[in-house]
């Protein structure tokens, strides 16, 4: 029998009486005092990075567990971290002090071995797994704002603040935001209008385009019937200054002297015509722009 928490018992020695049990009760009893609900808080936010295996807490680790004589005692962690390498863990050694200042240590953990948690005192808050690099907490309890749906050891695993399935919209190769979960379905991004259909973007797998809509409803490819996007900006006659375009306006021809320009709406076509000669008014054609 072991007598990890206990005076052992001597023959010759332990007889039935107070002062001989005493003794190993006593020890006995303080072990399970330290370990019977413990409750370990922050006062600030706790992180773990597996890359770096950084443990941090930017308050106070309060910590509260149950003297040997009965007694609720506290005890403070400062504001700051540990690392942790692979198969360690992250412990403190109680003091029987009320708000005493306490501080956090990393050890190995060696089975078959003399047992590095085996001081009754000795609380383990969390163990760094050797496989996955990931954070287990023992004593430690993560505060909900931290766990939620999942330890933020789960969706940030190298612990650079960034999700990890985004990662790679801030990598090297320039900087992307990717949308949907991989499947073969359209990807749309809408505006928060409050309307029932609102304007948006897509991206249509069926035609491998990018879409747009106004209403929600219709969609057009973008670049559809942009055909004329690779019109004319400059106009240049010699001898005369350039009309350059500044915006999507108008340009407007206008007829000289024995000159006359016609439009065909019809046709989209100009007709622009002079005349032979003075007096005389058959037009003659000079050009004619199809549109």
């Amino acid at each position: 029998m072991g007598a990890n928490f206990h005076t052992a018992y001597a023959d010759g020695i332990t007889i039935f009486a107070a002062s001989s049990m005493e003794a190993p009760l006593s020890d006995l009893d303080r072990a399970i005092s330290y370990i019977k609900n413990v409750i370990v808080h922050c006062d600030g936010v706790i992180n773990y990075s597996s890359t770096s295996g950084q443990l941090t807490w930017n308050g106070p680790l309060r910590i509260l567990f149950v003297r040997a004589d009965g007694q609720l005692i506290q005890n403070i962690v400062a504001a700051g971290g540990v690392t942790l390498s692979d198969n360690q863990m992250a412990y403190v050694d109680l003091s029987e002090i009320n708000d005493a200042t306490v501080m956090v240590y990393a050890a190995s953990l060696t089975t078959a071995a003399a047992s590095t948690t085996k001081a009754y005192n000795r609380l383990v808050l969390a163990y760094r797994n050797a496989a996955s690099a990931k954070l287990y907490p023992v004593g430690l309890r993560l505060p909900l704002s931290i766990v939620g749906d999942m330890q933020k050891s789960v969706y940030d695993p190298d612990g650079d603040g960034k999700v990890s399935a985004a990662a790679a919209a801030d990598s090297a190769a320039g900087n992307t935001f990717p949308i949907g979960d991989g499947t073969n379905t359209d990807k749309t991004i809408q505006a928060a209008t409050g309307a029932q259909n609102p304007p948006a973007i897509r991206y249509n797998t069926a035609s491998g385009k990018w879409q747009y809509t106004g209403d929600g409803t219709t969609w057009t490819d973008f670049g559809a019937g942009d055909s004329g996007a690779a019109a004319f900006k400059t106009i240049t006659v010699p001898g005369q200054a350039d009309i350059v375009a500044d915006s999507a306006g108008a340009l407007t021809l206008v007829a000289g002297m024995n000159v006359t320009v016609t439009t065909n709406e019809a046709n989209r076509s100009i007709t622009i015509a002079a005349s032979t000669g003075a007096g005389n008014g058959t037009p003659v054609n000079l050009w004619q722009l199809m549109l």
